[in-house]
């Protein structure tokens, strides 16, 4: 029992750190956060965020993990909400509004501490490193996505698999989503923009109807 206490306590302690950690990143950005801060809006010892994490590298990644999946349950985003709708998707049709649904989804949780890392990437070893980490993650979560379609016989047979899968990582990227909202592309502009690319690039048998802004 007095295990369990410690264990419980230990992870509302890191759910306290995380939280704390990602509301100083987006605020003061990547640079002007300290551990102290960090600490001090936690209300818990920078000894402790040491212990739990290490330096503030490894924090921002913590924070970045936690922010992707939505909570910091250790459960795969390919196993969660919009991950199963892109598995279990029916039809090709499906499956490209599921995709498109998960792009805004993730892109939406992490838009503010993204803007704050992609700042610091430029002038920061540690932030740098994390965009590549983060780059090579969606490049596997597109890999995936690519595989699994080509499973089902969904994919353009004009292309190989890992063909597709780049396309679908540079759709995917954060740099596409801020320029749709530059040009003041709506949400649901964007969504069928994504789900319009990707039938008529990615999966066979797409409609010949265009696609209209």
């Amino acid at each position: 029992q007095e295990r369990s206490y410690r264990t419980t306590a230990a992870e509302a302690n890191r759910r306290k750190m995380i939280d704390a950690a990602r509301e100083c990143f987006v605020e003061r950005g990547y640079a002007g956060t300290t551990i102290k801060a960090v600490a001090q809006r936690g209300g818990l010892s920078q000894e402790s965020l040491y212990k739990t994490v290490g330096g503030k590298a490894r924090l921002l990644k913590a924070v970045y993990d936690t922010t992707l999946a939505g909570d910091d349950t250790p459960v795969p985003v390919a196993m969660r909400e919009h991950g199963l709708a892109v598995r279990d998707a029916a039809s090709p049709d499906q499956a490209a509004r599921a995709w498109a649904d998960m792009v805004i989804a993730l892109g939406d949780r992490l838009g503010p501490l993204l803007a704050a890392v992609t700042a610091a990437g430029a002038t920061d070893t540690g932030a740098a490193q994390l965009l590549e980490t983060m780059n090579q993650e969606r490049l596997v979560g597109a890999r995936m996505v690519a595989d699994h379609w080509a499973g089902n016989g969904w994919l353009d047979p004009a292309r190989e698999p890992h063909e597709h899968a780049r396309t679908l990582w540079l759709l995917n990227s954060p740099e596409v989503r801020q320029l749709a909202t530059q040009q003041q592309d709506s949400t649901e502009d964007y969504h069928r923009w994504l789900v319009h690319m990707v039938r008529t690039s990615v999966l066979r048998d797409h409609p010949e109807t265009a696609w209209t802004p």
